[in-house]
C-alpha cells in the first residue's frame, strides 16, 4: 500500500510552502436572536440570514438582553438556546445553506481498536448489498489519486501517523482509522451503522506485535527551568542560539544549577534546618465531554475546486488550511476552501487543531454531493483530544517557619500518536509548577512522549492542573507537620509584587491580589463553619471535611493576536466582530458588553469567527506584529486568526473590544457631536447619553 507519489521532506516541504489555494471563514450561527452570525455577503450560506435577526430593544434603548451598559440580565444566546434554535454544527442539513445539495450522504469511520496486532485489512461482507457504501476511502485511494498518505513524510520517524492504518503493519495509535465509508443516505448510513459497530470481524486482525520495552520517545527535547535566587541564576538570562533556542552550554549551567540545588536541600535536611515533603503522582487521560460531539458539513464541487466545511470548532482558519493542504500536488485540485464557523458546544481545548475536521475534508471529494458526519458519543471517547495521561512527581523543602526553600518537579505527558499542543502543554506544566508561590530556589521540567496511545490535547488548564495538584497536595502535608493553618503557611509563601519572581526569575510587576483572596476565603462560611458542620453530620455518621487550594495560572502566551471592531449601526445600535469562537465559556455575552465602559451601551448584535473583515483591513500587516527590528530572536505574534482559549476570550479579546471602542468614541464621535452641536469643548468627562 505504498504511496507512488515522490514523497521526500524536501518535496513535501517545498509542496507545503507552495499551496495555491484560498481560505475564507465566516460564522453562521445564531448564538441568540441578538447574535449576528453571518455576513450578508458571503454567497454560500444565503438561507441562513433569515435565522439572524437583532435582538429586542429596551425601554432604554439598549438590548433587551442587557439594558443596563456593563450587565447582562441572560447570556446573549440564551433565547436561542432554550427556544432551540439552530446553534450547533450537527443542527445544520445541507439543505439550510442556499445553493447547497438537498441531500447528504454520510460518512462512517472504521477505526481500530489495538494497537498490538498487524492489520490485514478489512471486510464489508457483513453488509447486504442495499446496505453497502456508494465509497470507500483508504490507503489505496490516497494512492490512486497522488494525496501524501500523512501530514509528515515519513510519519513514523517523524512521530506522526499515516491517514490510514497500513496492511501489514499494526495501527501506529487507538482510533487510527483503516478505511472511510460513504453511504447514500442517513437511512442507510444508520441500518449499516448497527452491523458495524463492535464488530470485530470487520477490520482484520493478523499476528500480535511484541511492544518496544525501550523508553517512549519524546516529541521534542525535555524542557528545564531552574530559578536560584542566591546566584542570580535565572531562565530569563537564556544563552540562545540564532533561532532563540537554548545553548548546550546553557542547558549544561541548568542541568548543574540543579544538582547544586538539590544538594544544598539534601544538607539542609541532614542538618534538620529543612523537611522535606514528597510526592508521586498519576492521573489518567481525561475527555471534556462536550455537550455535543464533533460533527459537520463538508461540500466539494470539482468544476470549481471550492471545498466547503461546517464545523464545531475552536480554530477554523486553521482547518481550512489544513484541509487544503491535504490534497496539494494530487489529482484533486483545491482552489478555496471555506469554513462556516458554529458553536462548538464546548471546546476549552478538545477542538483546538481536532482531527475530525481532515478526515471529513478528505473525504468530502469522494461523496456524490454534500456530506455529513457526526460522531456518537462512544466515538468522541474514542478519538476526541483528551488531556493527557500524566505522570509527575514533586518534592518540597520549608523550614520551621513554613517557609518553602526549594522545589524540584518533574513531569512527563503521554502525547499519544500525534504531537498536537502537548509539547507546549507540557511546558507549561513545568512553568506552572510553582503556582502561587514564591520560591527563591526551584527546578522544573517536563518531557512529551511519543506513544500509541489517544492523541493529548490543550484541555482547559493547559498544564497547570498537573502543576497545582503537586505542590497543593504537598503544601497541605507539610502544614499539618508543622501544626500550621493551610492559610498562614500559604499566605507566608505568597507570590507579591516587586519581590516575588517566576520559576523562569521573571519578576512580578503587578498586585496578583492573592492574600485579599485567602483574607476572604478564610472569613467564608463553608471555612468558618466546617467544625459545627462536621458535628453535625458526625450525629448522622456522616464524614465531612473543608479543604484548601489555590492556584495561579499564565493567560496566553504574550504574542496571542487579538483583533475587535465596534461598529455603530445606521438605527444606532452596536455591533462588534471577533475572531473569538466561544466555546460555552460565555464569551460572545462578555464580548458584547465591553463597549459599554466607553459608548455607554452593550452591542445589540455580535459576530464570531470573523477573520476577513481584519484580514482585508487596507496597509494592516498583521504578520510582522511582535518582531523587535534591534532583535533577531524576536518572532512575529501566534497565527493571528488560530485557535480560541478560554483565558484569552476572558482577558485579551475583552480588552480589544474595550480599546476599539475607546477608539471609536474618542476618534468619532466627540468629534461628530462637536461639530454637529457646534461646540468645541464637549470632553469625555462631560455627561452625555446615547
Amino acid at each position: 500500500m505504498a504511496c507512488d507519489v515522490a514523497f521526500t521532506r524536501r518535496t513535501f516541504l517545498k509542496a507545503m510552502g507552495s499551496s495555491a489555494f484560498t481560505v475564507s471563514v465566516s460564522s453562521v450561527t445564531v448564538l441568540i436572536s441578538a447574535c449576528s452570525s453571518q455576513r450578508g455577503e458571503v454567497p454560500s450560506t444565503g438561507n441562513v440570514e433569515a435565522n439572524t435577526h437583532n435582538a429586542l430593544e429596551a425601554a432604554n434603548g439598549g438590548p433587551d438582553w442587557a439594558p443596563e451598559p456593563g450587565k447582562a440580565r441572560w447570556r446573549i444566546e440564551g433565547i436561542g438556546k432554550v427556544t432551540g434554535a439552530k446553534i450547533y454544527a450537527r443542527d445544520y442539513k445541507a439543505r439550510d445553506f442556499d445553493g447547497w445539495p438537498k441531500e447528504e450522504n454520510w460518512l462512517y469511520a472504521l477505526r481500530c481498536n489495538c494497537v498490538d496486532k498487524m492489520v490485514e485489512g478489512f471486510d464489508l461482507s457483513v453488509l447486504p448489498r442495499h446496505l453497502r457504501p456508494i465509497a470507500v476511502i483508504s490507503s489505496e485511494t490516497l494512492n490512486d489519486n497522488h494525496i501524501y498518505p500523512s501530514m509528515k513524510p515519513d510519519p513514523i520517524k517523524n512521530k506522526d501517523i499515516y491517514h490510514f492504518a497500513q496492511t501489514g503493519y499494526p495501527a501506529d495509535c487507538y482510533g487510527q482509522p483503516v478505511a472511510l465509508l460513504i453511504f447514500e443516505d442517513f437511512d442507510t448510513y444508520r441500518h449499516a451503522k448497527k452491523l458495524l459497530d463492535f464488530n470485530s470481524a470487520v477490520i482484520r486482525y493478523g499476528a500480535t506485535v511484541a511492544r518496544d520495552d525501550n523508553p517512549p520517545a519524546l516529541y521534542s527535547p525535555p524542557k528545564l527551568y531552574v530559578r536560584d535566587d542566591d546566584n542570580s541564576f535565572w531562565n530569563i538570562h537564556m544563552e540562545t542560539d540564532k533561532n532563540g533556542n537554548p545553548t548546550e552550554a546553557f542547558k549544561s549551567k541548568c542541568a548543574a544549577m540543579a544538582g547544586e540545588i538539590r544538594a544544598l536541600a539534601a544538607r539542609n535536611v541532614s542538618g534538620k534546618r529543612w523537611h522535606t515533603f514528597n510526592g508521586a503522582f498519576r492521573t489518567p487521560a481525561i475527555d471534556p465531554v462536550f455537550m455535543e460531539p464533533e460533527a459537520g458539513l463538508a461540500w466539494y464541487r470539482p468544476e470549481t475546486g471550492a471545498l466547503e466545511l461546517v464545523l464545531g470548532t475552536q480554530s477554523p482558519r486553521d482547518d481550512g488550511t489544513t484541509a487544503g493542504e491535504l490534497f496539494t500536488n494530487s489529482k484533486i485540485k483545491i482552489s478555496s476552501v471555506h469554513v462556516t464557523g458554529c458553536y462548538p458546544g464546548g471546546g476549552f481545548g478538545g477542538r483546538d487543531k481536532s482531527y475530525f475536521p481532515l478526515y471529513l475534508a478528505l473525504a468530502a471529494p469522494f461523496a456524490k454531493g454534500a456530506l455529513r458526519w457526526q460522531q456518537s458519543r462512544y466515538e468522541q471517547f474514542q478519538v476526541g483530544l483528551k488531556r493527557s495521561e500524566t505522570v509527575f512527581s514533586e518534592s518540597i523543602w520549608v523550614d520551621d517557619s513554613g517557609k518553602l526553600q526549594a522545589l524540584d518537579s518533574t513531569f512527563t505527558l503521554n502525547g499519544g500518536g500525534k504531537e498536537n499542543l502537548t509539547g507546549a502543554v507540557g511546558d507549561l506544566a513545568a512553568m506552572s509548577a510553582m503556582s502561587c508561590y514564591d520560591i527563591a530556589r526551584a527546578v522544573a521540567q517536563s518531557a512529551v512522549t511519543y506513544t500509541p496511545e489517544v492523541f493529548g490535547g490543550s484541555q482547559r488548564g493547559f498544564g497547570g492542573p498537573q502543576a497545582f495538584l503537586a505542590i497543593e497536595t504537598l503544601m497541605d502535608e507539610a502544614a499539618q507537620s508543622l501544626h500550621m493553618s493551610p492559610f498562614d503557611i500559604r499566605r507566608s509563601n505568597l507570590l507579591v509584587k516587586d519581590r516575588g519572581r517566576t520559576v523562569t526569575g521573571a519578576p512580578i510587576r503587578f498586585d496578583l491580589q492573592l492574600e485579599q483572596l485567602l483574607d476572604r476565603l478564610e472569613t467564608h462560611a463553608l471555612w468558618r463553619d466546617r467544625e459545627i458542620t462536621r458535628a453535625q453530620r458526625r450525629k448522622h455518621g456522616l464524614r465531612y471535611g473543608v479543604g484548601l487550594a489555590m492556584s495561579n495560572q499564565a493567560y496566553g502566551t504574550g504574542k496571542d493576536a487579538v483583533f475587535a471592531i465596534v461598529q455603530i449601526q445606521p438605527d444606532t445600535s452596536l455591533r462588534v466582530l471577533s475572531h473569538y469562537t466561544d466555546m460555552g465559556n460565555g464569551a460572545a455575552t462578555t464580548l458584547a458588553l465591553a463597549p459599554a465602559n466607553w459608548l455607554g451601551r452593550n452591542a445589540h448584535e455580535i459576530v464570531m469567527n470573523e477573520v476577513e473583515a481584519f484580514a482585508k483591513i487596507k496597509d494592516f500587516d498583521y504578520r510582522i506584529l511582535g518582531k523587535w527590528p534591534d532583535d533577531n530572536r524576536s518572532y512575529a505574534i501566534s497565527g493571528p486568526f488560530g485557535s480560541s482559549s478560554a483565558c484569552l476570550g476572558a482577558f485579551h479579546h475583552f480588552q480589544a473590544v474595550d480599546r476599539a471602542a475607546m477608539a471609536l468614541m474618542l476618534q468619532s464621535v466627540l468629534p461628530a457631536a462637536r461639530q454637529i452641536w457646534g461646540s468645541p469643548r464637549i470632553e469625555l468627562q462631560d455627561e452625555r447619553r446615547w
